[in-house]
């Protein structure tokens, strides 16, 4: 696999020393270090209060999705401190107060804020995920994505880094490939791209496995070919800090 450029891998480990020692990096902190490594996200902001989450709301424009952000809070979902498919000003606002309550009574760390996410029409759902395994070091791991991924264990596994025609040839192996080639007349998803994310993410973990114990994209939104991917949630945990 072709190494990381220079600048990327220090553009990386910039943005993770800026983290906050004392916690996990949140989802937002997450994308935005593998932002340097070339993946995509949705476009997103963080603010505080449930005013600025309907106006973050409007100008990102409806439908969005709306998460609590606490520290240290990895299952946003099961905590139930997420809500999708929000379609106006009036329940941006009464999402994001009762969010920020909820929040409050999580039993973990201190409130972050509500992140507030443009919602995307994905071809398919994938998990892309790196960790440090005790007997052959970094891997690399790809399946259906979503909250199936427990379910099926569909997943295709390589030592990390790898190439992305290796990722490709990762992605034929799942049973996501169906829908990532257009399923029953639906439109074929950006695979290049999917393969390009798979590669950047096994660069990265390799890249880091003196620091990072797992690092995990689920799930990453393949969109219609030639649109891209999304990775929607995503998950950096430092060594040290395992789940």
């Amino acid at each position: 696999a072709a190494a990381t450029p220079a600048d990327a891998l220090a553009e990386a480990r910039r943005r993770l020393a800026s983290i906050p020692s004392g916690r996990m990096p949140t989802e937002a902190e997450a994308r935005q270090v593998l932002a340097a490594y070339g993946v995509r996200g949705p476009r997103e902001v963080l603010v505080t209060g449930a005013g600025e989450a309907a106006r973050a709301a409007k100008s990102l424009g409806y439908p969005v999705v709306l998460k609590g952000v606490v520290a240290d809070l990895v299952h946003k979902t099961e905590a139930g401190l997420v809500r999708v498919g929000v379609r106006s000003e009036a329940e941006a606002r009464a999402a994001a107060a009762d969010l920020i309550e909820r929040a409050r009574q999580a039993r973990a760390g201190p409130f972050i804020g509500i992140l507030v996410q443009e919602m995307v029409a994905p071809v398919a759902e994938l998990l892309v995920g790196g960790r440090l395994d005790a007997d052959f070091g970094p891997i690399i791991v790809v399946g259906g994505g979503g909250i199936l991924v427990e379910v099926y264990k569909d997943v295709a596994i390589r030592l990390a880094p790898v190439t992305e025609a290796v990722a490709l040839e990762m992605l034929e192996e799942t049973r996501a490939s169906a829908l990532l080639r257009g399923f029953r007349r639906r439109p074929a998803g950006d695979v290049p791209e999917a393969a390009r994310t798979v590669a950047a993410v096994s660069r990265f973990i390799a890249d880091f496995a003196g620091e990072i114990a797992e690092v995990e994209i689920n799930p990453l939104a393949v969109l219609p070919e030639g649109r891209g991917v999304s990775a929607l949630d995503c998950l950096i945990v430092p060594r040290g800090r395992e789940l």
